[in-house]
């Protein structure tokens, strides 16, 4: 940031270097606006940054890379974005994919995990996964799951076909972990941990 010293000390020693005199007024007078555009130039340059970019600016970084805002705020639409460039450079390979989405969402690795189909079953097939995650780490980063599908989709290889799932339990017991039977089919008491409403596609 630009200082009255900085500019005063400019001028030649036959001028009066006091903050009080005329041309210190006016240099002061200057040096607010000069300020100003400083200031504005800082701004500016940080926009240029995708993590701090916001509004328009962060649209036009989403042309850059041909991602369409629609509804989204700013924080997940940075997101998309980022997703937009990994897709870009992806290998598509598991652990890229797996490191890709922890590090994006700020979740542990061991939450996410890609099982690919088993060689010799009679379920197997080719160039397919499932595609693992905890909703725990759903609700914590705040993303719908239809738009996270999308996105490991897109950053997987090509011609890879995913099938996206949800690790949790679902147990009614009137004992927490111990397992119960009813020959009746039903039980009067238990909990749900977590049910998924698709209408705000996040846990409950």
């Amino acid at each position: 940031m630009l200082k009255f010293e900085d500019l005063i000390n400019k001028l030649p020693h036959i001028y009066i270097k006091e903050k009080v005199s005329s041309l210190g007024k006016f240099i002061r007078v200057v040096l607010k606006e000069l300020q100003l555009i400083e200031a504005k130039k800082d701004e500016v340059e940080e926009q240029d940054e995708l993590n701090k970019a916001t509004g328009i600016t962060l649209d036009k970084h989403g042309e850059l890379v041909r991602q369409k805002r629609g509804s989204f705020n700013d924080e997940i639409y940075r997101i998309l974005i980022k997703s937009k460039i990994k897709q870009n450079l992806s290998g598509g390979d598991i652990n890229s994919i797996i490191q890709y989405i922890a590090t994006l969402f700020q979740i542990p690795r061991e939450n996410i995990t890609i099982k690919e189909s088993s060689w010799g079953s009679s379920d197997y097939e080719p160039a397919f996964y499932d595609f693992n995650i905890t909703p725990e780490s759903i609700n914590n980063i705040g993303f719908p799951i239809q738009d996270l599908a999308i996105m490991v989709k897109n950053i997987s290889a090509a011609g890879v076909r995913i099938s996206f799932l949800i690790e949790g339990t679902f147990a009614f017991s009137t004992t927490d972990g111990v397992v119960e039977y009813s020959e009746e089919g039903g039980f009067d008491y238990g909990t749900i941990g977590a049910y998924y409403n698709p209408e705000e596609g996040f846990f409950s």
